[in-house]
């Protein structure tokens, strides 16, 4: 009889750990939920650029995301935010804190203030960079070579390829003047080159 009451126990002991890693693995790991959906990161791609390095999540749940990203840009006043998950260095791009915000009450008010903050913090970002260019001849390549989105004013450096840009932000422009160029407008390099050409038709 004792060895029959051991054995049920280790063997209940075993069924125990089994359904503990089961729920282990499927909970959420913030707030160990197993049963909510759970957050993916979708895959925004222009012909310019894509975000490759976006994570899976980590199993983390959609509420979790949503009160994540809702905390963060309107309790600690952050726009440029990284996955919760433990290590994880992937950045959230403007569809993914969309997609999280769409399902909070204070939607509209923590767009507008994701937008204020991005732009903001870009724009000073943009000032301090070219600031460190004029007095710093190490960082006076990037006014050489490097461009500011118009709409974010983050610094993009091109490699090859054609002039015309996207932005992780949405933004079109063109690299070599940096004249917003949505839907194939004419920017003032293309105004530049008709001169040019004006010039030496006369």
């Amino acid at each position: 009889r004792s060895h029959f009451g051991s054995s049920f126990q280790c063997s209940n002991l075993q069924v125990m750990d089994s359904v503990s890693k089961s729920i282990t693995r499927t909970a959420c790991p913030i707030c160990f939920e197993a049963s909510v959906p759970k957050a993916q990161f979708r895959a925004v791609q222009t012909h310019s650029w894509v975000n490759s390095d976006r994570c899976d999540a980590h199993g983390i749940c959609q509420p979790c995301i949503q009160r994540y990203v809702e905390c963060k840009i309107l309790d600690e006043g952050v726009w440029h935010i990284r996955c919760p998950g433990e290590g994880c260095r992937y950045r959230l791009v403007v569809d993914n804190v969309r997609d999280a915000l769409s399902r909070v009450p204070r939607e509209e008010e923590a767009l507008a203030r994701y937008e204020q903050l991005r732009n903001e913090d870009c724009a000073s970002r943009l000032r301090g960079a070219i600031n460190d260019a004029l007095e710093d001849e190490s960082q006076a390549w990037l006014l050489q070579d490097c461009q500011a989105c118009p709409r974010c004013f983050v610094l993009t450096f091109r490699a090859d390829g054609c002039l015309h840009l996207a932005c992780r932000c949405g933004a079109h422009f063109c690299y070599g003047c940096g004249a917003p160029n949505a839907d194939g407008d004419a920017c003032m390099c293309d105004m530049r080159d008709m001169d040019m050409d004006t010039d030496v038709s006369s």
